[in-house]
């Protein structure tokens, strides 16, 4: 994320959470990943914006 990446998150991806033991739900870890990048001071794209870049 740091260099400028996008991610990915939910069970598709990873069925455990960042400490290590089961994830609850796909909106736990994109609330994790969330807070993540808002500790690194970064911005999250809603999904009308992804969209945008999607097709431009």
């Amino acid at each position: 994320m740091i260099m400028g990446g996008d991610i990915r998150v939910g069970f598709e991806n990873n069925h455990v959470n960042h400490q290590g033991t089961l994830a609850l739900s796909n909106a736990e870890q994109v609330a994790n990943i969330a807070d993540t990048a808002k500790l690194l001071g970064l911005g999250i794209l809603d999904a009308n914006h992804f969209r945008q870049l999607l097709t431009a």
